[in-house]
């Protein structure tokens, strides 16, 4: 409990000294100190709550695989153009090499992934 509390006290006042030099500094320091100390409090949330913090997790995971399958398959076939040219310009001279073999390492892992997740058993508490 006191490396969280010392962390998030510790970035508090990074922040605030931050704040007096640039004028504009954010407390995003903060967060991860504080997501520990509230960590002990999830094991007693209502059934709504666990389930609305799980439910954001899900879907939080899932747009960011999303993005990244998006980026790969623009890097790898153009399209959508927006996005691959979003890669051509942060790497000019880039050319895409598809690679199979690859590609099914890739997508049997998360096909792995999304079996383990829909088979493991459920813990007898709730959790979120």
């Amino acid at each position: 409990m006191f490396v969280p509390l010392a962390a998030t006290l510790l970035g508090a006042a990074g922040d605030r000294l931050g704040r007096a030099a640039a004028g504009h500094q954010h407390a995003w320091c903060c967060s991860p100190p504080l997501a520990l100390l509230g960590a002990h409090g999830v094991a007693r949330l209502r059934r709504g709550a666990a389930n609305m913090l799980d439910w954001f997790g899900v879907m939080t995971f899932s747009f960011f695989a999303f993005l990244i399958w998006l980026g790969y398959f623009a890097m790898q076939t153009g399209l959508p153009p927006q996005i691959a040219n979003n890669f051509f310009k942060m790497a000019p001279g880039f050319v895409a090499q598809f690679e199979l073999l690859r590609l099914r390492c890739r997508a049997r892992a998360d096909a792995r992934l999304a079996a383990t997740s829909r088979s493991s058993p459920r813990p007898r508490r709730r959790a979120a």
